[in-house]
């Protein structure tokens, strides 16, 4: 029975995909349906990829009786690609109202029915410059998550900007404390593997990333003598063996103090070839440090093959924080501190009444195509530099200190924080635009309050009206503005420049006892300040 209706399916892909309906229709019906098996079919199908089958399933769903948020969302998305926009409203409606009294769990489920079909579309939509779609998108998805979507409501007419929320910092307790060596530790010159992937994405014509760059002229500047290794896959089974193979033969150099590994899991995609390496690495040469450095660990799709790697390495770099480094296994191993941006010496932008935007909308920050879309129909003047991250054939650092001016002389720069999952996380943006000497607006992310105070080093919102109350603070008291700013690039340079990171990593990896340095305890999404004080690290 589940042969033939693989079968099926891929007889129904087939015939969609040639366009011969017809003959898909008459394969359906030479077989008997039970309501339930008929509704598991069209999410198969919706999940192929398919339109017209699932939509016409559908159909025969609510003619048989059938009136619940799986037939009206797959329905309503089905019919937005169609431009069927009355019947589209309909199913939107009638989910929102299905929806309405629904538990966190039946939420959850209806958000994982469309996704990513339904993210794929968002960004292929703004690319593409289809506004109207994407806003017929939005208003579906703002039945599916009302509250996300309701911070993205336009001002009402009537309501006077008000800035003065945004000026009244919170407490500074919960800045993270960072250490550094001992006064009368001298310097050593230390020599240190630094692996990491090469491109921003697996693609041939994806810029360089900029991060290696970055690390090997912070260690330079430090004195250290960073040895670089370009990982050329982390998926590809032959491919990622043969590199940590190439890696662990430069570490066993008895001249190598450390090494710095790139989204290092002993076991990815069931490869155990990493992990065997680096545990045979380290019992000939049991004194090398071996430290991972983590990008994007916010997908809880990796955690528990980020923890496995806790019984190898002897720490864990990330300026993310994410729950997954509150387990237990990386206690005293954790050093959340940003990467050296390679030592600009910006000069601060005249301050207008415009939002500038500078990166990406892709896939992982969909909810961005949404943000944009709904800034710009609220008539909020902003400038867009939208990326692509293609290559632009300049030395990586070269390009990244391009960018990071072009941020700067954008003044007020936006940060869009949430990610695929609906998490908000600390980006690279975080720290770029203060590098740069801009003026950090940040979607709210407590994590982001870890590192610099908002209305003190930065100016935070969390809905459109906020934002609209920033345009606001910008353009009749331009000098707070500018003072926040000034603060926050002040404060920047002050705690992460990249002599102060360097010294911190030099502190972590070679003079803190173990014990001293742990992120402690973290909720999922929150915690008490005292408590996020009390666990952050390292500490001196």
């Amino acid at each position: 029975m589940l042969q033939a209706e693989e079968t099926l399916i891929d007889e129904l892909v087939g015939f969609e995909r040639a366009g011969d309906l017809a003959q898909g229709m008459r394969n359906l019906s030479a077989r008997e349906w039970s309501i339930e098996a008929l509704t598991d079919l069209a999410v198969r199908l919706y999940h192929c990829d398919l339109t017209a089958f699932p939509l016409v399933l559908m159909d025969q769903l609510r003619q048989a009786g059938r009136d619940d948020w799986v037939v009206h969302a797959i329905s309503a998305h089905l019919a937005l690609r169609l431009d069927r926009m009355e019947a589209a409203e309909a199913s939107i409606a009638r989910l929102a109202a299905r929806l309405g009294e629904a538990s966190d769990v039946e939420r959850a489920k209806a958000r994982y029915l469309l996704d990513p079909l339904l993210p794929i579309e968002v960004v292929d939509a703004f690319r593409f410059g289809q506004t109207a779609r994407l806003r017929a998108l939005a208003r579906l998805w703002s039945a599916v998550e009302p509250e996300t979507m309701r911070r993205l409501a336009p001002p009402p007419a009537d309501r006077q900007p008000d800035y003065r929320h945004l000026l009244d910092p919170p407490d500074e307790g919960r800045l993270l404390s960072f250490a550094v060596p001992p006064a009368d530790a001298p310097r050593r010159q230390r020599k240190a593997v630094l692996a990491m992937r090469r491109q921003w994405a697996p693609r041939p014509n994806s810029r360089e990333h900029e991060v290696p760059a970055r690390i090997a002229a912070g260690m330079a500047s430090y004195g250290w003598r960073p040895h670089r290794y370009h990982i050329r896959s982390f998926t590809d089974r032959a491919t990622a063996t043969e590199d940590y193979r190439a890696i662990a033969e430069l570490c066993r150099d008895p001249a190598v103090d450390c090494a710095i590994i790139d989204e290092f899991q002993p076991a990815r995609d069931g490869n155990t070839a990493p992990g065997e390496i680096f545990r045979a690495l380290k019992r000939d040469r049991p004194e090398l440090r071996l430290i991972g450095l983590y990008l994007d660990p916010w997908m809880p799709v990796h955690w528990d093959n980020i923890e496995a790697a806790a019984e190898i390495l002897d720490g864990f770099w990330s300026p993310v924080v994410t729950p997954l480094w509150s387990r237990p296994a990386f206690r005293g191993k954790t050093l959340l501190c940003p990467w050296p941006h390679g030592e600009l010496n910006a000069a601060p932008a005249p301050l207008h009444p415009v939002l500038g935007f500078a990166g990406g909308v892709q896939l992982a920050n969909w909810y961005r195509a949404f943000w944009l879309t709904a800034i710009a129909d609220a008539g909020l003047a902003t400038r867009f530099l939208v990326s692509g991250h293609q290559g632009d054939e300049l030395p990586a650092l070269e390009s990244y200190r391009r960018f990071l001016c072009k941020t700067g002389a954008m003044g007020a720069s936006l940060n869009l924080a949430m990610r695929a999952n609906g998490s908000r996380i600390v980006t690279g943006r975080t720290f770029e635009v203060p590098a740069a000497a801009g003026l950090l607006v940040q979607e709210k992310c407590s994590d982001v309050d870890l590192f610099f105070v908002p209305g003190r080093h930065y100016l935070r919102f969390d809905t459109l009206s906020d934002l609209a109350d920033i345009v606001h603070l910008l353009r009749v008291a331009p000098e707070q503005a500018d003072a926040i700013r000034r603060a926050g690039a002040d404060f920047f340079r002050e705690r992460y420049s990249d002599q102060k990171i360097m010294a911190y990593l030099d502190h972590f990896i070679f003079h803190h006892p173990e014990s001293t340095s742990s992120i402690g305890v973290l909720t999922p999404r929150e915690t008490a300040p005292a408590a996020r004080d009390a666990a952050a690290g390292p500490r001196g």
